[in-house]
C-alpha cells in the first residue's frame, strides 16, 4: 500500500469516527435544548412540575452533564492533527498529502456505481466533489481556535475545568457559544463524510432531525409522567 493509499484509508476511518462523534453530540445537545427550551416561557410548565416534585436539582445535574459532554465532543472533533485523533484538522492534513485527492475522486465514482453510471451523472458527482475538495480545507482552516473566539472559549473551559481544576480567570462559554461552534463544525464533518466515504447529502443530514425528535418525545413523556397523581 502506497503512502497516499494509507493516508486515504486513515482519513476514511477518522471520518467515520467523527460522524459517530457528531451523532452523539446531536443527541446530547438536542436533549439539552429540548429540555431547556428556547425561551423562559417554553418550558415553564415543566420547571413548575420539577419544583413541585423536588426534582429540579437532579434534572439540573443531568442538563449540566449534557452541556459538558457536548463541549468535550466538540473539542475532540477540533483537536490537534496528531496520533489517532479523529479531528477535522487531522483529516485535512491527510487530504492535503500527495495523491490523496486523486484516490478520493476514484473512490467517489466507484462507490456511486462506476462505469454503470450515466456519463452526465458521473460528471455531476465529480463536479460537486472537486468543489468540496477545493473549499473544505479552507473552511477547516478558518475554524482554527486562535481565530474562532467561541471555540477558543470552549477549549479554555475544557482545559481549565473539565480536564483539570486550574484556578485561572477566563471567560466561560455560553450556551450560544456551544451552538455557534456546533453549527460551524456540523457541515464540516458532514462534508468530510461525503468526501471520504461517498455518503449522500441525504444520508449525512438526518442525525440532527432524529436527535431533536427523540429529545422532544423524551421530555414530553417525562412531563406527562410528572402530572400523574
Amino acid at each position: 500500500m502506497s503512502d497516499s493509499e494509507a493516508a486515504f484509508k486513515k482519513a476514511q476511518s477518522l471520518t467515520k469516527r467523527m460522524r459517530n462523534e457528531l451523532n452523539i453530540i446531536e443527541e446530547l445537545w438536542g436533549t439539552f435544548q429540548a429540555g431547556n427550551g428556547s425561551s423562559e416561557n417554553e418550558k415553564s410548565s415543566l420547571r413548575a412540575l420539577l419544583s413541585k416534585h423536588d426534582a429540579a436539582h437532579t434534572v439540573n445535574l443531568i442538563q449540566r452533564n449534557l452541556i459538558h459532554s457536548t463541549i468535550l465532543g466538540l473539542c475532540r472533533i477540533t483537536d490537534k492533527p496528531e496520533g489517532q485523533k479523529a479531528s477535522i484538522f487531522h483529516v485535512k492534513a491527510l487530504l492535503l498529502k500527495d495523491g490523496v485527492a486523486d484516490i478520493v475522486r476514484k473512490n467517489s465514482i466507484s462507490m456511486d456505481g462506476g462505469d454503470e453510471l450515466p456519463v452526465p451523472f458521473s460528471k455531476m458527482v465529480l463536479k460537486d466533489l472537486n468543489k468540496r475538495l477545493r473549499i473544505w480545507p479552507i473552511l477547516v482552516e478558518r475554524t482554527e481556535r486562535t481565530n474562532f473566539i467561541e471555540l477558543k472559549q470552549l477549549w479554555a473551559f475544557r482545559n481549565k475545568d473539565l480536564s483539570h481544576a486550574l484556578e485561572q480567570q477566563y471567560q466561560r462559554p455560553t450556551l450560544n457559544d456551544i451552538d455557534v461552534v456546533l453549527k460551524r463544525v456540523r457541515p464540516l464533518v458532514r462534508s468530510a463524510d461525503i468526501i471520504f466515504n461517498a455518503r449522500s447529502q441525504q444520508a449525512v443530514g438526518t442525525a440532527q432531525q432524529t436527535a431533536l425528535a427523540r429529545s422532544s418525545l423524551f421530555w414530553d413523556t417525562f412531563e406527562k409522567g410528572l402530572t400523574r397523581p
